[in-house]
């Protein structure tokens, strides 16, 4: 079952109105009773569910096409996308402007505003309809988006990048990564990139566009590095086993095994949780006033694609709002 609520200015909540909701309200889905939601994805105005059987059904704000489906008018409930190609979906991840999916084959589909070459194919155009992107070798197991980058895993424990701040049309293998395994990853809605790397599953941050030299280097005639990616690896969680981290707007959340939270990143707006709004640079343990119920403790944590987005923990089946 679905539950939403917040703004609703595009019918992102998808509750048939453009009201907003302050409590959880109740989405009904085609057929639900033969197919539960598996995944959900919300972007900046639209929102993207996979239901077990396979089916994808979007809702929200269209006018990029980040909807699907050819017109440019708000869809203020779940309409199912009705694609003999796009059967067996799996993930789906929706950015600012533009929604990615992955199927079971490892195929990977987008759609949306292509202006930033976020669709994976040469022309930068705006793709209504699901385009299929070309390049990716091995089999994709998960997908993420950002604002203008989206990366792709693969079970060989490769990744694929592209879009504008990478100065990539097309799918290409990250060459910083070649020598490591990942295991999984996530994009932040500042195209920050966090991943798990190798048996140690060490954590590390792609840094997009990190100058490896200061600027008397640069005038002096040195290389400009503006635009290379630097991996920084997190010492600090060395050893401490990851199960689930979450990318939000130029900050970090990360969940141990052990159910420690740890927390980096920008902190303007309260949104670590240390109790100041201090930045942090290195991971950080946030202690968490478990509620007695909660036997098994935190079992994932989202981080909000904005600072005054709220940060969400799952505690068992249960969601509390922080």
């Amino acid at each position: 079952m679905l539950f939403t609520w917040g703004t609703n200015r595009a019918g992102q909540l998808g509750t048939g109105t453009t009201e907003p909701e302050f409590l959880p309200t109740y989405i009904p889905l085609e057929n639900e009773e033969n197919a539960g939601v598996v995944d959900v994805s919300m972007g900046n105005t639209h929102t993207g569910c996979v239901m077990k059987d396979g089916r994808i059904a979007m809702w929200g704000e269209n006018d990029f096409g980040q909807l699907g489906y050819d017109c440019e008018e708000n869809q203020l409930s779940p309409r199912i996308l009705e694609y003999k190609f796009l059967k067996g979906v799996v993930q789906v991840s929706c950015g600012e402007r533009h929604t990615s999916c992955l199927l079971g084959s490892g195929d990977v589909y987008s759609w949306g505003s292509g202006e930033t070459h976020q669709m994976g194919i040469f022309d930068n155009e705006d793709q209504p309809l699901p385009v299929k992107a070309k390049g990716i070798k091995g089999k994709v197991n998960r997908i993420s988006v950002g604002r203008q980058v989206t990366a792709a895993f693969t079970e060989e424990g490769d990744v694929y990048m592209w879009g504008y701040t990478l100065e990539r049309p097309t799918p290409a293998m990250e060459e910083v990564l070649q020598d490591h395994f990942v295991l999984t990853g996530d994009v932040g809605s500042d195209d920050c990139v966090v991943f798990i790397t190798g048996i140690s599953q060490d954590v590390q941050c792609l840094d997009i566009n990190e100058e490896e030299e200061d600027a008397g280097d640069q005038e002096a005639g040195g290389e400009d590095n503006t635009d290379r990616i630097v991996a920084k690896k997190f010492d600090l969680l060395r050893g401490v086993r990851i199960e689930q981290f979450s990318c939000g707007a130029q900050y970090i959340l990360a969940l141990a095994r052990s159910g420690q939270v740890y927390a980096w990143g920008e902190n303007g707006s309260f949104q670590l949780g240390n109790g100041n709004d201090e930045h942090v640079e290195e991971p950080e343990k946030i202690e968490i006033p478990l509620h007695p119920e909660c036997k098994k403790g935190i079992l994932r944590v989202v981080a909000g694609t904005t600072h005054k987005h709220p940060i969400l923990l799952l505690f068992n089946s249960r969601k509390i709002d922080l």
